[in-house]
């Protein structure tokens, strides 16, 4: 192999190499701005069960914030949950009626916010991975 063939061949690697920690450093944030919020998206987080169910005094958690998992499958992420009241908490909403946040940690439409913040999610990502 040449050195021009070797070159190209290097080149080749430091890009999928770039290009699989961009994958996964933007997929960790999107997962952290469902769960926990972010600057980047606007996103709040899940609110925390302070009033219900899973609540205990002095830990910031909660169930459905503990619920959301993320998963890598070749070559996408996963961030799912199956907790069957995570769509209301989504929408803010309950059999048509506004919900009313309690919480002071979180709050509605993490996911909605996070999708609408993906491309400067991949930005921030880009920019971190490249040591900017």
């Amino acid at each position: 192999m040449g050195a021009f063939a070797q070159g190209v061949r290097r080149w080749t690697l430091d890009v999928k190499a770039t290009e699989k920690a961009v994958f996964l450093r933007s997929s960790q944030m999107a997962f952290d701005s469902v769960v926990t919020g972010s600057r980047i998206t606007g996103a709040p987080g899940q609110p925390v069960g302070q009033y219900g169910p899973g609540y205990h005094p002095g830990r910031v958690g909660g169930f459905l914030r503990a619920s959301w998992q993320f998963v890598v499958e070749a070559a996408r992420a996963l961030i799912m949950t199956k907790t069957v009241y995570a769509p209301a908490i989504e929408d803010g909403t309950r059999e048509g009626r506004q919900l009313t946040l309690r919480s002071t940690v979180g709050g509605f439409h993490s996911v909605k916010l996070t999708v609408q913040g993906w491309q400067r999610i991949v930005e921030a990502a880009i920019a971190e991975v490249r040591g900017a």
